[in-house]
């Protein structure tokens, strides 16, 4: 129901609003129009002002329209800001620990993302999302449900945490199917440089190891040590390399081991698809070599589709905002990024549109030729859970707010004329 309060005088209305805001468990609203309204205007939680005269200086909203319909359209906006505003902060942390799950998984195996990776994340991925998820309008009815309105509280700890989860899961899926996709085994026969036979082998690499070794068949002076400790890099010999091999004390022949190692020279097929830790292509000191990979090609293909996911599941807030599919932006955006994402993850194999983009961020093409499918099953999957698990979470804090009440809106107006009435 509502109470009129009839020809009240300025201090009254401030004393109303003082008074409403002191004793009920309510966001206090005042609407008016005139000079005499600017002390409940400055008393209230959100004063609307209904004209551009005195009135609009002693409030923070100015409506254009003479009519207490406009304190509705600013509950809308507000929700809607608010929603927004927590969607966008979710989706920056999800963002951040998205990429440092994949990059601790990486350092199990001292690699990381090369520079394009995390070029084609930050610029492609995330930020035309950041600016566009946020243009989602209001919704055109005002809801009985309230959003949450704090950072820190049980629905979005639980929304960021089990989506973190999701990714951990998901992250340890793809790596356990990656290290059993057939094919994908060390090569102890693999010889880049076709080394058979050979009484000396000559090394001079200082560009990408800094160091230079002779190998003769009375020499064991080759430190591999030094050489596979080198601190030099050169990060423009990514995807490209040298092959080592190990000496013995009457020389090089077929059964000996080669090593696929970072230099001049483009890096044979059968290096490149070799588990790192093999004797053929062991683990460099530096990450920025063992980023050309097949496990950093995995863990960055699967985290493209996870950024998606998030994005996805963090856009739904009805009943406070219009569908996903009203912000045009967005939708745009979103068609060109799972386009690019599905190119990207046949592109590794040499072929599509995107070959030479995958080219530039070092992708290693996969051993098994049927894994990008199983791959973007798994990540479909991830996208599915992600949107599922934030709909409960949803469902569950909107039944929460409708059983325990809460915090809500009570509006005060002030009526112009000689006859001043004041409802709430």
């Amino acid at each position: 129901g509502a109470r009129v309060f009839a020809r009240c005088s300025p201090v009254h209305k401030q004393e109303l609003v003082t008074s409403l805001a002191a004793h009920l468990p309510a966001t206090v609203g005042f609407c008016g129009d005139g000079a005499n309204d600017c002390g409940a205007l400055k008393a209230s939680h959100v004063g609307l002002s209904l004209s551009e005269a005195e009135s609009s200086i002693a409030a923070p909203f100015t409506s254009s329209t003479h009519s207490i319909r406009a304190m509705v359209d600013l509950i809308r906006e507000g929700r809607a800001a608010l929603v927004s505003s927590v969607s966008c902060f979710k989706f920056m942390a999800m963002y951040s620990l998205t990429q440092l799950i994949s990059v601790l998984r990486l350092y199990q195996v001292n690699a990381t993302l090369t520079d394009g990776m995390f070029l084609w994340i930050d610029l492609f991925l995330v930020l035309p999302f950041v600016v566009t998820m946020s243009q989602t309008a209001a919704a055109k009815g005002l809801s009985k449900l309230r959003p949450q309105g704090r950072l820190i509280s049980p629905a979005v700890l639980s929304s960021v945490i089990g989506q973190v989860l999701l990714v951990i899961l998901f992250q340890i899926l793809v790596a356990r199917a990656t290290h059993k996709m057939s094919f994908f085994d060390c090569d102890p026969l693999c010889k880049p440089f076709g080394v058979s036979n050979m009484s000396t082998v000559s090394i001079n690499s200082s560009a990408s190891l800094g160091t230079s070794a002779s190998v003769g068949n009375n020499s064991s002076s080759l430190d591999l040590a030094q050489a596979l400790h080198a601190d030099s890099v050169d990060e423009d010999a990514f995807g490209t390399g040298i092959a080592f091999a190990s000496h013995s004390g009457s020389g090089f022949d077929d059964a000996d081991a080669t090593l696929c190692w970072s230099g001049k020279g483009p890096m044979a097929e059968c290096c490149r698809k070799q588990p790192l830790g093999c004797p053929t292509h062991p683990v460099h000191p530096s990450p920025k070599v063992n980023c050309v990979s097949v496990e950093a090609t995995a863990a960055f293909l699967l985290s493209q589709y996870q950024y998606l996911a998030v994005l996805m599941a963090f856009s739904t807030a009805a009943p406070y905002r219009l569908p996903a599919y009203s912000n045009k932006w967005l939708n745009f955006n979103l068609s060109v990024a799972v386009l690019a994402s599905l190119l990207l993850t046949f592109a590794v194999e040499g072929r599509g549109l995107l070959s030479f983009v995958a080219d530039k961020m070092r992708l290693v093409p996969f051993p098994d030729p049927d894994f990008p499918g199983q791959l973007l099953l798994i990540s479909l999957s991830g996208i599915g859970s992600a949107c599922a698990l934030e709909s409960v979470i949803s469902h569950m804090d909107d039944l929460l707010a409708g059983e325990g009440g809460g915090q809500g809106v009570s509006a005060v107006g002030a009526a112009g004329g000689g006859g001043r009435v004041n409802f709430y």
